[in-house]
C-alpha cells in the first residue's frame, strides 16, 4: 500500500509515467511467475516422479545459480552494447522468453511421461534455465533504462508491485493445477500466461522511443529544477535588498 501510494503521488505531482513503467515491468512479472512456482514444481518432479535423493535434487535446484553466475553478467554486457531497431534489451527478452517457455513446457511434458524420460527432462530444464538467465539481466535493466534518474526509485516500486502480484498468481496456479494428473496443466498455465504477457510487451514496448522520451523528460526535469533554483535565488536577493 505504501508503494502504491507513492506511485500515485509521483504520477499526480511529478508527472511520473506509470504506464510506460508498467509495460516495461511485464518482463519482471513473468520472471516472478516462473520462479514463484519453480521450486515447488521441481520438488514434486524430482521426488515423486524420478525418486531422486536430496543430494541430486539439491544439485538440480542449484543449477540455475551456477548458470546465472556465467550468463547473467555475460548477457547483461551483451545487451549493453547491442543495437537494433527494436532496442538493445527487448530482443534478448523476447527471444529468451520464447526459448524458456519451450524448455519449461518440455520439462512438464517429460515429467508427466514418467521415469523413462529423465534425460530429456534434464535437457529441457537446462534449456529453460539457461535462457532464463540469458534474458534476466536485460529484462531487469529495462525499467531503470527507460525512466529519468529521479524516478528510478518509484519505477522500482512499480516493478516490485508487479512481481508480488505475479508471485502470488504463481502460487495459486500451483495449488489449483497440481490437482490434475501429470504436470501438463501447471506447465500450460504458466506458459500461456507468460506468452500473453509477452505479446502485450512486444506490441506495447517501443524501447528506442521510450528511451528518447525518458531523456527528454530528464532534460525537462533538470531545466525545471534549474528554473526553480533561479527563482529561489532571485527571491532571496529581493528579500535581502529590502
Amino acid at each position: 500500500f505504501v508503494a502504491l501510494a507513492r506511485i500515485f503521488w509521483y504520477h499526480r505531482c511529478m508527472k511520473f509515467n506509470w504506464k510506460r513503467t508498467l509495460l516495461c515491468s511485464l518482463a519482471f512479472g513473468w520472471i516472478s511467475l516462473f520462479w514463484g512456482s519453480y521450486d515447488s514444481i521441481l520438488q514434486a518432479i524430482n521426488y515423486d516422479v524420478y525418486h531422486l535423493n536430496s543430494v541430486w535434487h539439491g544439485l538440480i535446484i542449484a543449477s540455475d545459480n551456477i548458470l546465472g553466475l556465467i550468463l547473467l553478467p555475460l548477457f547483461g554486457r551483451l545487451s549493453d552494447h547491442a543495437h537494433s531497431k527494436f532496442g538493445n534489451r527487448k530482443p534478448f527478452v523476447v527471444i529468451g522468453t520464447i526459448i524458456s517457455c519451450v524448455g519449461f513446457m518440455g520439462v512438464c511434458v517429460f515429467a508427466s511421461l514418467g521415469q523413462d524420460y529423465f534425460v530429456p527432462y534434464i535437457i529441457c530444464l537446462m534449456i529453460a534455465l539457461a535462457s532464463m538467465a540469458a534474458y534476466r539481466s536485460p529484462a531487469l535493466a529495462l525499467v531503470p533504462d527507460l525512466n529519468p534518474d529521479k524516478f528510478r526509485n518509484v519505477a522500482n516500486a512499480v516493478s516490485n508491485v508487479v512481481s508480488v502480484i505475479l508471485t502470488v498468481l504463481a502460487q495459486l496456479y500451483f495449488y489449483v493445477f497440481m490437482m490434475f494428473d501429470g504436470f501438463y496443466a501447471i506447465g500450460a498455465s504458466i506458459v500461456v500466461t507468460t506468452m500473453v504477457m509477452l505479446a502485450w510487451f512486444s506490441f506495447s514496448v517501443h524501447e528506442n522511443q521510450f528511451k528518447l522520451d525518458a531523456e527528454r523528460e530528464n532534460r525537462e526535469a533538470e531545466e525545471q529544477e534549474k528554473k526553480e533554483e533561479e527563482e529561489k535565488k532571485a527571491l532571496a536577493e529581493l528579500s535581502s535588498s529590502e
